[in-house]
């Protein structure tokens, strides 16, 4: 069956997850010369809210300009279809708990070999505990990040490495990528496993939605764990 109506060489697809690792680079950038006075009252909060939704406009606005070029709705060229939500809803909730023992051995094995490594960060730190800080990280964490990174690792990646290279390595190539954008080596592990467990169910579901779905639920439920550890308004 064929996930998505793109037709993309390898080289194109690898081209997009490269545009997005920039636009990551440029944002940062922004967001440090921003500083933390541009933004009144909610400070860097509100400022990398904004940058993350920008972030992820601008990686996703390639695919669908290159789409309507090709005579394509977004929605058709990377398997946007209709699904049943029951399957997707039951993994992610099953997702959590083994992505986090996933972390906990990974996490374990760095300690082991004595390495100096940041801890893995927390929704928290970036989007803060205020209640604007929370309504703005369940939107970002729970909407805006899924649907983009889900199109780009998962309907243009994987759908195009799958056509061509095969499901396998397909599946692995663009797990290790969705690992990587995140930048952090405690996390890597854990969220190549989220991306193997997301490049499934696509294949399963026959739809993104599938994948966004269970990755919105993935995001929204280890926000409000992180929150829920840290206490509102702390």
């Amino acid at each position: 069956m064929e996930l998505v109506a793109l037709r993309w060489t390898p080289a194109r697809a690898f081209a997009m997850v490269a545009w997005a690792f920039l636009m990551l680079l440029a944002e940062g950038a922004a967001l440090r010369a921003l500083g933390t006075g541009f933004w009144p009252g909610e400070g860097p909060h509100l400022a990398r809210a904004v940058g993350a939704v920008v972030f992820y406009i601008a990686i996703v606005a390639p695919v669908w300009f290159a789409a309507r070029a090709e005579g394509l709705t977004l929605a058709d060229a990377v398997g946007m279809r209709h699904f049943h939500v029951g399957p997707a809803v039951t993994l992610a909730i099953l997702l959590v708990p083994v992505e986090w023992y996933v972390g906990v051995i990974w996490f374990n094995i760095l300690q082991a070999q004595h390495l100096r490594l940041p801890g893995r960060p927390s929704p928290i730190e970036f989007f803060g505990t205020s209640a604007v800080g929370v309504v703005l990280g369940l939107l970002v964490a729970g909407v805006v990040a899924p649907i983009a990174e889900e199109i780009i690792f998962r309907g243009v990646l994987f759908g195009q490495l799958r056509r061509v290279w095969g499901e396998g390595a397909a599946v692995i190539v663009s797990a290790l990528l969705f690992a990587a954008i995140h930048l952090n080596a405690v996390a890597f592990v854990p969220l190549a496993f989220v991306g193997v467990v997301l490049a499934l169910l696509f294949r399963r579901s026959g739809s993104l939605w599938g994948s966004i779905l269970a990755h919105g639920i993935y995001n929204i439920a280890t926000f409000l764990i992180a929150l829920a550890v840290t206490g509102i308004g702390r």
